[in-house]
């Protein structure tokens, strides 16, 4: 449960991601009133990632102001956010924890995992590499303007289903 990871995950956005894509408390206790889930990587006995995911229908009520063309899929997960610390990256623990996230969701019955990628650093290519993404748009304006940062959407099938 995500509810059981807040103080990790909060340490881990201030070192991840710029400050205006921060949670604030109203993000964390909308995410808990969701249901979001927790998947954890750990590398040397310390936990160094974290993915946070959810039910599709959960994740719409918090992104259809951000992204219009949104739409849940009744089998459908969405990764809200998708980190590893700075210190333990480019070690190939994204991509473990990608797979870890995809074997958790499929084990709870979703089909399929969606998500709003930053393209920073490659990451939307990653994630195309290690899943089996079979759709991806561009979604202006999701960010905040000051982070003038271009977010893919991306849909992947889980496990080779659907």
């Amino acid at each position: 449960m995500f509810a059981q990871c807040v103080d990790f995950c909060l340490e881990l956005d201030k070192r991840c991601f710029p400050r205006e894509m921060w949670m604030d408390d109203r993000e964390v206790n909308e995410l808990i009133a969701a249901g979001a889930l927790a998947t954890t990587v750990t590398y040397n006995g310390m936990t160094v990632g974290l993915s946070i995911t959810m039910a599709e229908n959960d994740a719409y009520a918090l992104l259809s102001d951000g992204d219009q063309k949104f739409k849940p899929h009744e089998y459908g997960a969405y990764s809200y956010s998708e980190a590893i610390d700075p210190d333990y990256q480019k070690r190939g623990i994204g991509t473990l924890l990608l797979k870890e996230t995809e074997i958790f969701l499929c084990e709870h019955g979703y089909k399929t995992m969606s998500a709003h990628v930053r393209r920073k650093n490659g990451w939307d290519m990653t994630r195309q590499a290690v899943l089996s993404v079979i759709s991806s748009r561009q979604v202006p304006g999701f960010w905040p303007d000051q982070l003038n940062e271009p977010v893919m959407y991306q849909q992947a099938t889980l496990l080779g289903l659907v």
